[in-house]
């Protein structure tokens, strides 16, 4: 046998030891140092060893020693720091050779590259044989054979078999490599799996469960083992149980890989806890299983249910409030909605949503700057609310009275979002209020061109509302001390020994006529007749009291009968009765005409 035969059969024999190493062996690193003094001492070579490819920081494609054998008397490559993170890029031929596979069995000194001569001289190599490592046709690094004492070539049949190894190899990393991240994917799925929010699932054929993981427990509030072998079924409502037998059903029928189903658990307490089922059919030999997930919806499906309720009570206050409901954008100030009710004022809502000017230019001219003018400080400012009165006019040319109010909604960041707000037709209240100005002027000037005093007063304590020109110049009453006058009156012009029997007759009589009384006047102690008649007044009733000076008669009473003519006290006296009735009647007429009067700030109503 020649010595090359010899060397081939060497070669095989350790090729043969190799790949029961590199099979038996976990740790890839371990394997391949145990593999080189094998395949060195085998080709008689003086070095062997492996380089592996990566990617640097800056993702440049490098090449970096990984491991070497050394023939004794051989310098030893680990230590070279020249070998380790060395650009690609320093041997570009080289590298497209090997990342396609091509075997380099040559001498140093035949290449082309002074850099690679360099580096080979710098290791004492004289002939060198690269054989690539593929890892699933990636260009995963080389294996390197040096002959440093001779310049000798491998045979053809010794690279076949070298190349043959090293494509072995790059399967058998391949492997590992998958073993590895598969077995990485399978603890990171368990992992995912186990602490995932949904539910997953798999049922058999029967529907019955197969496999859950533990958000079942946490969902359900039932024990994993307990349920495991049981139709999923069970713990469905029933329509909810029907809709998904069903769907996985027509799955069968229509070939589709996957349905979804919304229904809801069966909880133990009874409740009803919502969800979304999502099933895949699998083909396992000639039967079906089925794999899916269950999300859990239960909050989603409480905040739409109350959404729905609060839509539908938004709608019913909208289509039962009396009022013009509406909302705007905050920053554009675009209607987003308007209730029906607008019509009623003889506007179309599409009027209002296609243009957001056509309600300023309704505004009577009057007053349209001044509702701008509030309006644009009630945004600019963020002010609590917009309060306002002003006229509109409508299509049929009428002016109404609007009264309009709103406020800003505000996200949780203090961001203006809506603004919502309501007007109501406020015309027969302001026509009322121009009624009530008009009667409130006409009684002014009857009461204050009255020729003798006249009071309102409050129907519980007497303290005063209102006083005319008469009364303040009869009983000297002074603008400054008017409030405390309204609550102490009787005590200022009734005399103390008369107060507590005329405040006792005014709570026992409402209703009475000519009512003689000694008054302080600012003449002095004088005889007066006192009218009083109680009225409507703001929900309740004041009490309208007129004062007529009496003391002339009173006087020449006294005066006849100390004269003891009592024939011609008697005339007189019938004299002046029949004056009394005449004014008697006039006051009548006179609280008459007031009564009637409409509400006013004086209190008066409609009767």
């Amino acid at each position: 046998m020649s010595d090359k035969t010899h060397l081939s059969v060497k070669i095989l024999s350790a090729i043969g030891e190799s790949y029961a190493l590199m099979e038996g062996s976990k740790n890839l690193k371990k394997a391949i140092n145990r593999i080189l003094p094998k395949l060195g001492e085998a080709s008689s070579v003086d070095r062997v060893y492996v380089f592996r490819n990566y990617y640097n920081a800056d993702r440049e494609f490098c090449l970096t020693y990984l491991d070497e054998w050394c023939r004794e008397g051989i310098s030893v490559q680990m230590d070279n720091e020249n070998l380790f993170e060395a650009p690609w890029s320093l041997f570009p031929e080289l590298e497209v050779d090997l990342r396609a596979n091509k075997v380099k069995n040559e001498l140093v000194m035949d290449s082309p590259n002074e850099v690679f001569r360099e580096v080979m001289t710098q290791q004492e190599i004289v002939a060198y044989l690269f054989i690539p490592i593929l890892v699933n046709n990636e260009f995963w690094g080389f294996m390197g054979f040096d002959n440093c004492t001779r310049e000798e070539l491998f045979a053809p049949e010794q690279v076949s078999a070298l190349h043959a190894f090293a494509t072995t190899l790059g399967n058998l990393i391949f492997a590992k490599q998958s073993y590895k991240r598969a077995l990485k994917n399978e603890r990171k799925y368990k992992q995912i799996i186990s602490n995932i929010q949904d539910i997953v699932f798999k049922l058999n054929e029967k529907l019955e469960i197969t496999y859950l993981n533990g958000a079942w427990s946490k969902m359900t509030d039932r024990d994993i083992h307990e349920c495991i072998g049981l139709p999923i079924a069970q713990f469905l409502e029933s329509e909810g149980a029907q809709k998904l037998k069903s769907r996985i059903e027509s799955l069968e029928s229509t070939g589709e890989k996957s349905c979804s189903v919304r229904t809801a658990f069966i909880k133990p307490d009874g409740s009803l806890y919502y969800i979304r089922i999502n099933v895949k059919r699998i083909l396992k030999d000639v039967r079906s299983e089925y794999f899916g997930t269950i999300n859990d919806i239960h909050q989603g499906q409480l905040n739409f249910n109350l959404l729905k309720e609060s839509e539908s009570k938004f709608k019913s206050l909208f289509e039962t409030v009396e009022d013009v409901l509406y909302s705007l954008d905050a920053d554009t100030g675009r209607l987003l909605i308007i209730s029906d009710k607008i019509e009623r004022f003889g506007f179309k809502k599409e009027q209002f949503l296609e243009d957001s000017e056509f309600w300023t230019r309704q505004i009577v001219e009057e007053d349209r700057a001044a509702v701008q003018k509030a309006y644009g400080e009630f945004v600019a400012q963020r002010l609590p609310y917009f309060e306002m009165e002003y006229r509109v006019q409508t299509p049929s040319g009428r002016i109404i009275w609007i009264y309009d109010r709103s406020g800003i909604e505000y996200d949780s960041n203090k961001n203006a979002l809506r603004i919502h707000g309501r007007m109501s037709d406020i015309t027969e209240q302001k026509n009322k209020e121009i009624q009530l100005e008009q009667t409130e002027n006409r009684f002014r000037i009857i009461t204050e061109n009255l020729p003798f005093p006249f009071i309102l007063s409050v129907e519980e304590d007497f303290k005063l509302i209102y006083y005319n020109f008469s009364f303040h110049e009869n009983f000297q009453v002074r603008s400054g001390e008017r409030a405390a006058f309204g609550n102490t009156w009787i005590e200022q012009l009734v005399p103390e020994e008369y107060q507590e029997g005329f405040e006792k007759f005014l709570r026992s009589n409402s209703n009475f006529s000519n009512h003689e009384i000694l008054l302080h006047t600012k003449e002095g102690l004088q005889w007066y007749s006192i009218s009083s008649q109680s009225i409507p007044y703001k929900m309740g009733t004041a009490r309208a009291i007129v004062f007529y000076n009496i003391n002339k008669r009173k006087l020449s009473e006294l005066e006849l009968i100390r004269m003891n003519d009592v024939i011609q006290a008697i005339n007189q006296t019938q004299v002046d009765f029949s004056m009394d009735d005449e004014i008697q009647d006039t006051f009548y007429m006179l609280l008459e005409s007031l009564i009637g009067f409409t509400d006013s700030s004086f209190g008066f109503v409609v009767s």
